[in-house]
């Protein structure tokens, strides 16, 4: 009986053993293999080379003949634009919408953007549409004549 456990123990120990064995051999060759893998994906390939490809270095020469350097002309002094003259019964408006609001082509939402104004810029209400949804605004003094959303703005000095 004693004989009997002894081979049973030295059974169940070789094959623990040989488990240890297989899986250490397992789990080193996933190792090599993912350091492997790891390895051809990070590096980079090498760079083709081609026939009609010039290997020679490239070397910078400067010409000998000196440039003529053009001479500067003065420049010109500039005027200043003059102010498109404001329609009767217009007015200076800040923005007061927080987003902002979009500068339109027509008085229609699905009209073409031309541009927007920030909150606080200042614009000049030139008029209305005439359901009074819509203002006619002119940017500054020179800028661009719009559409906007009407109620957005606050007269800065007060309408005529």
């Amino acid at each position: 009986m004693v004989r009997l456990l002894l081979r049973f123990i030295s059974w169940l120990l070789s094959l623990s053993a040989g488990l240890l064995i297989a899986l250490a051999i397992v789990v080193g060759g996933a190792i090599v293999t993912i350091r492997y893998v790891v390895a051809q994906i990070v590096t980079d390939p090498p760079r083709p080379t081609f026939a009609n490809e010039n290997t020679a270095p490239l070397t910078l020469t400067r010409p000998s003949t000196p440039q003529a350097t053009p001479i500067p002309r003065a420049p010109e002094p500039e005027t200043p634009p003059t102010p498109t003259p404001t329609p009767s019964g217009a007015y200076r408006a800040r923005v007061t919408l927080s987003g902002g609001l979009t500068l339109r082509s027509q008085p229609r939402r699905d009209s073409d953007r031309i541009g927007g104004v920030q909150q606080g810029d200042e614009v000049i209400v030139l008029g209305q549409s005439a359901d009074g949804r819509w203002q006619r605004v002119r940017v500054g003094d020179n800028g661009p004549e719009a559409w906007i959303i009407a109620d957005n703005t606050a007269p800065i000095e007060p309408p005529p």
